[in-house]
């Protein structure tokens, strides 16, 4: 229910950082690759995957990265989008220099003299991938129909695509022209791309393809950051960086007067929400929007993640009708500093999905890949045990938060069509 499929077909062409434990081995891999994969002086190298929240006090800096590089911009890129590091020619690419300002909704690190380090957090990360050349057609096409193979190839019948911007929704709607799908696709519009949203307002909902394979009904709304950046908006301090409370709403890229119009023209809205905070402001954006018209409130809206959630605003995603639509991955991984980051106590609410269950919200189920290992059976381990795979901790983290089987399998099938109609 939550996927980035060209990033998955992108793993054909990029380097893979997936469970590199440090910079060193990060770095080693590109070396590797570019041996076997001879790369001509000035283009881009990308490697994608290391662990943007595992990693969120010890960002590399781009000094070995510039070492072993001199000749090419190359891009680290975390593997749940919020993170990045770079070398220096890809800094200078990217405009990253000592007088550059922080983004809006985003960091640049820096160290005690104020020289950027070569990392980036949260929306920092769109410096470094602005930087990078656009794929042609061609490419992005070919990334879109490998993506969607390799989830046809391991038994997927459709996917929904998460923030669909412009370039991508074209390559999309060739593809359903000449009949090139090999599964359904739900594309959601990205909220951040405003000449789409108003393209689409003025399009309304379709099915495109001859097989009808293609569908465009949603919008994906990003409201806060990640909560391994520390970029989630929480109601309260984190507890590991005092004073500090997170990024959202129209400084991180939420259009709240775009979104809302496509929410009234009868499109479904999902919108990206991870802290307690952020999942709060969400949900009473809904609330005054189906104010204004009622009978909204059934198009089936989604959060995307829902990760931490104020105990008292569970019953108000079932009073709205809102669908949770969650990644049982992430509590698999996200484990391990979850607690520093937010407490013992506002952690009963993280990935609470029993608590969802009684409180009668609708689950979708996914990986938001390439974040998170989309493995069908990792995701329903994840959910059934609430454990990593080498089983910890022992009885499951929260385990009064756990599913039965039976449900696992309903979110990942029944749940997730029901999100997309």
């Amino acid at each position: 229910s939550h996927t980035h499929i060209e990033e998955l077909g992108a793993t054909l062409d990029d380097v893979n950082l997936k469970g590199v434990i440090d910079e060193a081995e990060a770095i080693a891999r590109v070396v590797a690759h570019v041996e076997a994969n001879p790369v001509p002086a000035g283009q881009w190298i990308v490697a994608r995957g290391w662990d943007d929240g595992l990693w969120a006090d010890r960002y590399p800096t781009h000094d070995a990265l510039t070492a072993a590089f001199p000749d090419n911009p190359v891009l680290m890129d975390g593997t749940n989008g919020f993170g990045a590091w770079g070398n220096r020619l890809a800094m200078n690419a990217a405009g990253i220099n000592i007088g550059a300002p922080d983004p809006t909704g985003g960091e640049i690190l820096r160290d005690a003299n104020g020289e950027p380090t070569g990392a980036v957090r949260n929306r920092g990360v769109a410096l470094f991938r602005n930087a990078v050349p656009p794929l042609s057609d061609e490419r992005l096409q070919r990334r879109l129909k490998n993506g969607l193979q390799l989830m046809a190839d391991a038994g997927y019948t459709g996917v929904h695509h998460a923030g669909v911007d412009t370039r991508l929704m074209a390559a999309y709607e060739a593809l359903a022209e000449r009949g090139e799908l090999s599964l359904r696709v739900s594309a959601m519009i990205s909220g951040r791309d405003k000449p789409l949203m108003k393209a689409w307002l003025t399009r309304g909902i379709q099915r495109l393809g001859d097989d009808n394979k293609l569908f465009v009904h949603s919008v994906k709304g990003f409201y806060d950051g990640s909560l391994g950046a520390r970029g989630a908006k929480l109601l309260e301090e984190y507890s590991d960086r005092e004073g500090h409370i997170g990024v959202s709403g129209e400084e991180y890229g939420f259009f709240t007067e775009e979104i809302s119009a496509m929410l009234q023209a009868g499109f479904q809205i999902n919108v990206h929400a991870i802290g307690d905070g952020g999942n709060r402001e969400v949900l009473h954006f809904l609330r005054d929007n189906f104010a204004r018209n009622p009978a909204l409130q059934k198009n089936r809206h989604r959060i995307e993640h829902a990760q931490v959630v104020h105990p008292d605003d569970f019953a108000l995603y079932d009073n709205l009708d809102v669908i949770a639509s969650v990644q049982p991955p992430f509590v698999a991984e996200d484990k391990v500093w979850t607690e520093d980051r937010i407490g013992h106590a506002r952690s009963a609410g993280a990935y609470a999905w029993r608590s969802f269950r009684r409180n009668n919200t609708p689950l979708a189920f996914g990986s938001d890949l390439m974040g998170y290992d989309w493995n069908l059976f990792y995701g329903l381990h994840s959910a059934i045990t609430r454990q990593s795979t080498d089983s910890q901790p022992p009885g499951g983290w929260f385990p009064e938060e756990k599913l039965t089987t039976e449900e696992s399998i309903r979110g990942y099938t029944s749940g997730a069509a029901y999100a997309a109609f």
